[in-house]
């Protein structure tokens, strides 16, 4: 794991990109600016079988009298998308985007990283408005999720 993580850290430090790393953990922190706001995005490292998995941290927990309006959001911006998952923690409302990869002996470190970061941050880009329109202004989950379908097809 300690070889993965080093060639991880050693990708942010090449993008000149402010990072935290936790050996101890096997993962590596560091925020995100999007245009639809700012998150941040978290990169675990596991050594067996050898993985990347990319999290982005959303920046707003859903409150607990929302949790079943943001859950329907978030499994119809999940319907279809084809690298990734939203995540909600039903106990503490947390939100998350996950994208994760094996990494095979023909893929590199870089390229799977690359990828990783591009879909997780593209996608929740994408959906942020969406997730945001319901928690802060209660809007209808399929109406929100619709709107932002609507102007960024997938």
């Amino acid at each position: 794991m300690a070889a993965l993580l080093e060639q991880v850290t050693a990708f942010f430090e090449r993008k000149k990109l402010a990072h935290h790393a936790e050996a101890e953990l096997g993962l590596v922190r560091l925020p995100y600016q999007g245009r639809a706001g700012q998150w941040n995005l978290v990169v675990k490292v596991e050594a067996s079988p050898p993985q990347l998995i990319v999290y982005a941290l959303l920046p707003l927990p859903a409150p607990e009298g929302l949790r079943a309006r943001v859950s329907e959001a978030v499994q119809r911006a999940n319907w279809g998308l084809p690298h990734g998952n939203f995540e909600l923690d039903l106990n503490d409302g947390e939100l998350r985007f996950k994208t994760s990869a094996f990494l095979t002996s023909d893929a590199t470190i870089v390229n799977a990283l690359e990828s990783l970061l591009f879909a997780n941050t593209a996608t929740v880009d994408r959906y942020l408005p969406a997730l945001s329109a319901v928690i802060v202004q209660g809007a209808d989950p399929r109406a929100a999720v619709e709107r932002v379908d609507e102007v960024t097809p997938g």
